[in-house]
């Protein structure tokens, strides 16, 4: 790996000193990735500072309102949706082609929700086209057409030019299902209508939330082939984190488990013993 980088960083010591660090920061996550053993790696996100107004940036019907906190100290610039929504272009290709001509493992580009991008959002085209909008059941509805007008007309579109692209295995990020469970079954419709009729292997990324609010309107999610989700911030000595997993076993969901077996949130840095641990304990509900 430090050859590796070695090599990369004279090739770019003559050109503009950002996209270069850009590039190191890209090749190191990969090759720290490759070199504990993953067979699925992407670059870290280097390139990204967030993981919602580039996406937005790219499509039309979106104006920008100000920043608001997200967590801890980080703040994101929130837009509102404002006309019908256009993509300007796809997004992400630059980031993948670099991946993918320096990945020795197969690439897994992360991707933000049409979901996501829709509850971040102010919805005031949508909603602004219906009567009575105090309703929850009208906005309901106008929440579930911005969602899917932004599957459709800018999700899919950019999914579709990153298979043209190359990429094979896909992460649909839904942060923001955990926070309105009454709602799963927009999530679902926005991976859905992201996905469909494209030749890909899909997965969804769910952060730390109570799994089994979302059941079973995940069961719908008819491409996802993998549930990438987080457990590792709710296990402690008197609370089992992975205990949560049985739920797939009382559905009879056969999707593969993407283990979090890491808490980004803390400090202490989890060893590996406790790492097994963990793994061992899916194992015993899962099984191989």
């Amino acid at each position: 790996m430090a050859s590796t980088l070695k090599s990369l960083r004279a090739g770019r010591s003559r050109e503009a000193g950002a996209e270069g660090v850009r590039d190191l920061g890209a090749l190191f996550a990969l090759r720290y990735f490759e070199s504990v053993g993953l067979d699925r790696v992407y670059d870290g996100e280097a390139r990204r500072i967030e993981m919602y107004e580039h996406a937005i940036r790219q499509m039309r019907g979106f104006q920008f309102q100000g920043h608001v906190r997200s967590f801890d100290n980080k703040y994101y610039l929130k837009a509102a949706g404002t006309g019908e929504i256009r993509l300007e272009r796809p997004y992400h290709l630059e980031e993948f082609d670099f991946v993918r001509r320096h990945a020795r493992a197969t690439p897994k580009i992360p991707i933000t929700g049409a979901y996501t991008l829709a509850d971040w959002s102010y919805n005031e085209y949508y909603l602004s086209r219906t009567t009575g909008w105090k309703d929850r059941a009208t906005r309901r509805s106008a929440q579930r057409e911005f969602v899917v007008e932004i599957a459709r007309r800018a999700l899919r579109p950019t999914i579709a030019a990153l298979v043209a692209a190359g990429a094979r295995v896909i992460q649909i990020d839904e942060p923001a299902a955990g926070t309105h469970p009454d709602e799963a079954d927009l999530v679902v419709e926005g991976f859905n209508a992201a996905t469909d009729g494209i030749d890909a292997e899909f997965s969804m990324h769910i952060c730390y939330s109570d799994y089994r609010d979302l059941y079973p309107a995940l069961l719908e999610a008819k491409r996802c082939r993998q549930w990438a989700w987080e457990f590792a911030n709710r296990d402690f000595e008197d609370r089992d984190g992975y205990a949560i997993l049985n739920l797939l076993n009382e559905y009879g969901d056969p999707r593969e488990v993407g283990l979090g077996v890491l808490d980004v949130h803390r400090d202490e840095i989890e060893s590996p013993e406790l790492v097994a641990d963990r793994i061992r304990r899916t194992v015993r509900i899962l099984g191989d």
